[in-house]
Formats: structure tokens, C-alpha cells, sequence
């Protein structure tokens, strides 16, 4: 009897379950489709952040790939779940379902019909632990069985990882795939302000208490004393907004500038003219940065970076003294020693700008992002 011919990884049909594209995963999903027969099924078309309601349909949808957007139905006012998806996935065909985030319900039900219908399941997350809310610890226990008897985890980073691990997930089934994201391109400034002969220090994100920007403008405060040409810029907006520009007020800090939400085309000119880039989120408000892509993208510039133990992906972008500085969360002292050393030493500022190029282009790309995936898939399918 001849030997049966084992089948390649493309005859195999995949599902992803994620939230909505955006400029940095899509690049993930288009690099996948290659590899594998897999679609894509978006459960979200909006977003509520700082209780405002932001459209997602600006986001280009790519028509390289195939996808599939469900409804997202909130119930009672706090419970959302695509709930299109329940009928999709239980009377359609598929080998494996990849389903985005432990914590969300589409996870859920794709896992308990992926038991029933005897399909392999791979969960697929940037979580790390913090401490969590009340009422998210009474999802703890389904959390520990959905990491337990997933087929395979795929991991953002280390702490991910021993996430995963800690929930009861066996080392051998649990394989990284480091966020990755794209370079933006640096488009004419048009109106966009002159920074001569400063030193700038750029914060870019949204602006809610969890991201610690207080703690990054008494920081600042102290530069001013240290230095004559320094700069902080702020980009984003959100509900410590305020909050933070009387901090920045009653502490008299002269060199602040912040600019409102940055748009895509000018992305780029901020990232190319700062000098460090900072990312002091901490544990508040039940919260934390479980990656910080905003990171990998200052780093794609050459910049050094100073982030904290907050931050999942300060932990494997950030190597200290190399490229940057990884300090502990909720110091403002921390914070100024680091950006003090950087911002004193322009021979020191200008290598670990180049280290953290070399970083990024050599770790945190696409390319190993896509062999964590693959890697994860054929193990579940004992293709590897």
C-alpha cells in the first residue's frame, strides 16, 4: 500500500477572528495569506473610547485578502459579541479558528464550538498580567480553560507568554510572534511647527490617567532645570487631557506643546524630529499597555526609547542602556534619571537611535511574526 501523502499547510482552511483592520495588523493578515487558505472575520466596526464613538471605516479595507465584517450588538449596555458569527462559524468548514484576546467573548463561543464541531483552536494575545477589575476577575476561570485546552497560544512577546503559562497553558504549546508594525512615511509637514535647535521629547498616545503622562510632565519639569533647549510635544487626545495641561500649568513648565490627535500624514514628521520618545503607562484605573506599538514605531525612526515595567513590550523592544531605558511605573524620578542620560550625551543618543533600528529590523518585523503564526498552526495540525 503506497504511504498517503501528508497535506501542505495551504490545503488546510483557517480562521481568524480580530476586531477591525488597522495599519499595523493588516500588513500581518495580508503576509499570512500566502501561507495558508484563511479569512478574516472582523467583529467590530466602532470603537468607544473615553465615551466617544469613533468610526472605524476610515481604515482602508484591504481587497487582497479575504474577510468577512459581522455586526457588533452591545447588550445592556456593557456586553458586546458579534453575534453574526455564532451561525457563520458553526455552518461553515474550517481546519483551525484563531480567535484575538482571552477576554472577549467572541473567543468564547469560537472556542466552545470549535470543541464541539472537533476543530483546532489557537488563542492569540498581547495580555500580560495586571491587576484587573472586579467584575474582569469573574472571567478568570475561563480564562484558565481557554488557555488550557487551546490546541496552541500565540503570544505577543515574553510576558504574554508567562501569561499564558501562568493560566495553565503547557510551555510546548504556547509559540511568540512579536507585534510588529509598519514605518510611516514622512510626508510634507505643511504647517506643521519649526523645532530648531531643541531637544524634543515626544509623547504619542491617548491622553486617560493609565498612560501616565503626569508622571512624564513633573519629569519634564525637572529637564527644564537641567536644560535650556528641551521640548516635550504631546500628541493625542482623550479624558486626562485637561488634567494634564493644569499639571503642566502649576508646575510651570515653559516648553510643552500640546498638539491634538495627529493624523496619519504627519505621523511620521513627529516621529523623524524627536530626539527620545516616552511611554510611561502604569496600573491605574485597572489598566496597562499590554504591548505599546507605538514603541516599535519610534524605534523603526532610530529613536531611543524610555518606557516602563508597564508596558508588555518594553520588556523585549527595550534592552537597557542599549537602545533605551526601561524604568519602573508610577516614578517621575525614574523617568527624568533616564531621559537626563539620553538627552545629555548626543554620541550616546545618536547609538542607541541606531540600536534600536537595528533592533526592529532584525527581531520585531513581519517576517517573524507570520513564522510565529505558521509555527502554531502546523503544530496543531502536527505538521511540524
Amino acid at each position: 500500500m503506497a504511504a498517503q501523502t501528508k497535506k501542505s499547510l495551504k490545503e488546510y482552511k483557517v480562521f481568524l477572528i480580530h476586531n477591525f483592520f488597522t495599519d499595523n495588523f493588516t500588513p500581518l493578515f495580508q503576509k499570512l495569506g500566502p501561507h495558508m487558505d484563511i479569512t478574516f472575520l472582523m467583529t467590530r466596526e466602532t470603537i468607544k473610547t473615553d465615551n466617544v464613538m469613533f468610526q472605524i471605516n476610515y481604515r482602508k479595507r484591504p481587497d487582497d485578502i479575504k474577510y468577512k465584517i459581522f455586526k457588533h450588538v452591545t447588550l445592556f449596555k456593557k456586553y458586546g459579541c458579534a453575534l453574526g458569527m455564532i451561525p457563520f462559524l458553526i455552518f461553515n468548514k474550517y481546519d483551525v479558528l484563531i480567535s484575538t484576546d482571552q477576554h472577549v467573548s467572541e473567543s468564547y463561543i469560537g472556542f466552545l464550538i470549535s470543541k464541539i464541531k472537533r476543530k483546532k483552536f489557537i488563542i492569540w494575545s498581547e495580555t500580560f498580567e495586571w491587576p484587573r477589575a472586579p467584575r474582569a476577575n469573574m472571567l478568570e476561570p475561563i480564562v484558565k480553560i481557554v488557555s488550557q485546552y487551546s490546541d496552541a497560544c500565540i503570544a505577543a512577546g515574553t510576558k504574554a507568554k508567562e501569561y499564558f503559562i501562568k493560566k495553565g497553558a503547557r510551555p510546548e504549546n504556547v509559540f511568540v510572534a512579536y507585534d510588529a508594525a509598519v514605518k510611516y512615511k514622512i510626508l510634507k509637514k505643511d504647517n506643521r511647527p519649526d523645532y530648531k535647535n531643541k531637544k524634543i521629547v515626544l509623547y504619542l498616545s491617548r491622553i486617560v490617567p493609565y498612560k501616565g503622562l503626569d508622571l512624564l510632565i513633573k519629569a519634564f519639569s525637572d529637564l527644564e532645570k537641567e536644560f535650556d533647549d528641551v521640548q516635550l510635544i504631546i500628541g493625542g487626545k482623550g479624558s486626562f487631557e485637561g488634567e494634564a495641561k493644569k499639571i503642566a500649568q502649576d508646575l510651570g513648565v515653559k516648553n510643552v506643546t500640546f498638539v491634538g490627535p495627529i493624523d496619519k500624514e504627519h505621523i511620521g514628521f513627529y516621529y523623524s524630529i524627536c530626539d527620545v520618545f516616552v511611554l510611561p503607562s502604569t496600573f491605574r484605573d485597572y489598566d496597562a499597555e499590554c504591548w505599546g506599538l507605538v514603541l516599535n514605531e519610534a524605534m523603526a525612526f532610530g529613536k531611543p526609547v524610555v518606557s516602563t515595567d508597564a508596558v508588555g513590550g518594553a520588556h523585549d523592544l527595550i534592552k537597557n542602556g542599549y537602545n533605551g531605558f526601561m524604568v519602573k511605573h508610577g516614578s517621575s524620578e525614574e523617568l527624568y534619571n533616564a531621559l537626563k542620560i539620553v538627552l545629555k550625551n548626543d554620541k550616546l543618543r545618536a547609538v542607541m537611535g541606531r540600536n534600536s533600528k537595528k533592533l526592529v529590523r532584525r527581531q520585531f518585523n513581519y517576517e517573524q511574526r507570520v513564522d510565529g503564526f505558521k509555527k502554531a498552526v502546523m503544530h496543531c495540525l502536527k505538521l511540524d
